[in-house]
């Protein structure tokens, strides 16, 4: 996942170059929504887990780069703009950690693995 994670940023900024933001996101949401939906079917019989981790990780770029052409609306703070864009995509990761730490210390809450 995470190797197609940084290679598809290459993918994204090429697709951003020549088709723009539009289509750009387009694509990285429906390859992220594939993505999903193969992890919402994997089961024991059907196992296609990596398959929908390397989905999500090829889609996820493609939004976080879309996205930065916004920064242009704040011509005063562009760059801090930017960065904001970059933290927030950096720390999306933040969501499975409380869902892990829910996990752990409550037991009501079940996740279905």
């Amino acid at each position: 996942g995470g190797c197609a994670n940084l290679a598809a940023q290459l993918l994204w900024g090429w697709i951003l170059d020549q088709k723009g933001p539009r289509v750009c996101s387009f694509l990285s949401v429906a390859t992220v929504f594939i993505g999903v939906i193969l992890l919402g079917i994997t089961d024991n019989q059907f196992d296609v887990l990596p398959y929908a981790m390397v989905c999500i990780a090829v889609g996820g770029p493609g939004a976080s780069v879309a996205l930065f052409h916004l920064s242009n609306l704040f011509p005063t703070a562009k760059n801090s703009v930017l960065s904001l864009f970059s933290g927030v995509f950096q720390l999306g990761f933040m969501v499975f950690m409380v869902f892990n730490t829910l996990t752990t210390f409550t037991s009501r809450f079940v996740i279905c693995m």
